[in-house]
């Protein structure tokens, strides 16, 4: 009985060592998200101006 309880307080404190990784790359995945949620707004403003700019240049050079 007693081998039998020593090999289940090893299955749970090894759950809770997954649970406490788990919890930890979940953060860590969080951070990353919002840094690349950043990134693209930034990249769709930059495209959108460079796309505007472009519009605005090629209509000034091809109307007579």
């Amino acid at each position: 009985m007693a081998v039998l309880v020593a090999e289940q307080s090893e299955m749970i404190t090894s759950i809770e060592v997954n649970i406490e990784n788990a919890t930890g790359y979940m953060q860590e995945a969080t951070t990353q998200l919002k840094k690349a949620n950043k990134l693209a707004k930034r990249s769709r403003k930059v495209y959108n101006l460079i796309h505007n700019y472009r519009k605005l240049f090629n209509s000034r050079s091809t109307t007579p």
